[in-house]
């Protein structure tokens, strides 16, 4: 296991998403994200100050099935800025979407 698989926590973070609507059953949606380390701890319960910035960006499709179902691919692009944790990765996704 590498360091980083020990820690528990969280991030913090804040993004912007842009919606832009392709008929009334698709709509593209590009988004960028930035986090930071915010609490870590180790298997003892100590802090742990691990100073990781992360940045995602990526854009999702967004395809609906009527008002309250939608089906959404995500191509997500990730990079520490700092390059001291995480490697830049690629990653695909699918999310279901159900509105109440």
């Amino acid at each position: 296991d590498s360091f980083l698989g020990t820690l528990t926590g969280y991030l913090a973070s804040a993004g912007l998403q842009k919606n832009f609507n392709i008929g009334r059953m698709f709509a593209l949606a590009p988004f960028a994200q930035y986090a930071v380390t915010a609490n870590l701890t180790d298997g003892f319960g100590n802090n742990v100050d691990v100073d990781a910035n992360v940045f995602a960006g990526g854009l999702r499709a967004i395809i609906k099935f009527g008002p309250s179902i939608q089906l959404i691919p995500e191509f997500t692009y990730v990079m520490d800025i700092d390059g001291y944790y995480y490697e830049k990765s690629t990653n695909i996704g699918v999310a279901l979407r159900f509105n109440l």
